[in-house]
Formats: structure tokens, C-alpha cells, sequence
């Protein structure tokens, strides 16, 4: 098998997985927002303070970007040469296994005590997360190896 059909096939997969990072992201700060909108503390919905917004929206603007990145990736695996897929998808792939920790951490977080029993799915996309995350290398090992493509530049 030549090289580059392995770098390709690499590169698909790396891609595959940041993508379904993106996906348990996405599911799970939807089911935060939702679970945000209609429980209520002090007689109003917690979806109305200050800090659950602001946490929301941190974790958006981390999701956009791991979408962002994987669009990407996805992309240079149909149009670019193998070199170039590999680079998109291992940054992909580093920066959604970090982002999909700190964003499926909020969503527990926004689930309050509840997040973590059986009755609720955040603690499943943060299990999700921090799997997906150990698959085919973690955040580190994707940015020593961008390294190594890049000559020792990062």
C-alpha cells in the first residue's frame, strides 16, 4: 500500500472522529439550552441569568470553531493532497478533543447535580467526549505530530 493512500486514509478517519466530536458537542448543548429554558429557580427559568447565557455562548463560540475546523478537514480529504488532509485533520482533531471536553463539562454543569445521574444524557456526552477524544491520539499528540509534518514549526 502506498504511503499516501495510508496518510489519506488517516486523515479520513481523524476527520470522521472530530466530526463526531462536532455532533456530541452540537446534541449536547442543545439539551443544555432546552434543560435551561425550562427549569426554574427563584421563580424564573435559570436560562434568564446571567452566567448559564454566558456559558451557553462560550460553548457555541467552541463548537463553531470545531465545526469550522472539521468542515475543513473534510474538505482538504475530497480536494486537497494527502499532506495537506493530514495538517487539516489533525488540527481538527486536537482542537475538538479539547473543545468537546470543555464543552460537555458545561452542559453538566448547566444540568446542575442532575447532569450526573442516570436520568440525564450529560454525563454521556461528556463520557462520548472524553472517548472520542483518546481515539486515534489526544489534543497533544495531534499537535506534536502537526509539529513533525510542519519541519519542527508549530
Amino acid at each position: 500500500i502506498a504511503p499516501e493512500v495510508i496518510v489519506g486514509v488517516m486523515a479520513r478517519l481523524l476527520t470522521l472522529v472530530s466530526a463526531d466530536l462536532v455532533g456530541v458537542m452540537d446534541a449536547g448543548l442543545a439539551t443544555a439550552v432546552e434543560y435551561a429554558a425550562t427549569r426554574e429557580q427563584f421563580g424564573v427559568p435559570i436560562a434568564t441569568f446571567q452566567a448559564i447565557q454566558h456559558l451557553c455562548a462560550a460553548q457555541l463560540v467552541s463548537l463553531e470553531g470545531g465545526r469550522s475546523l472539521t468542515e475543513y478537514a473534510a474538505w482538504a480529504v475530497d480536494q486537497s493532497d494527502a499532506n495537506e488532509a493530514m495538517l487539516a485533520a489533525r488540527a481538527a482533531k486536537a482542537y475538538c478533543s479539547r473543545a468537546g471536553r470543555v464543552v460537555t463539562e458545561a452542559v453538566v454543569q448547566v444540568h446542575g447535580g442532575m447532569g450526573l445521574t442516570w436520568d440525564c444524557m450529560a454525563h454521556v456526552f461528556l463520557k462520548r467526549a472524553l472517548t472520542d477524544a483518546k481515539i486515534l491520539g489526544d489534543a497533544a499528540s495531534q499537535i506534536q505530530e502537526i509539529a513533525v509534518l510542519r519541519g519542527g514549526r508549530i
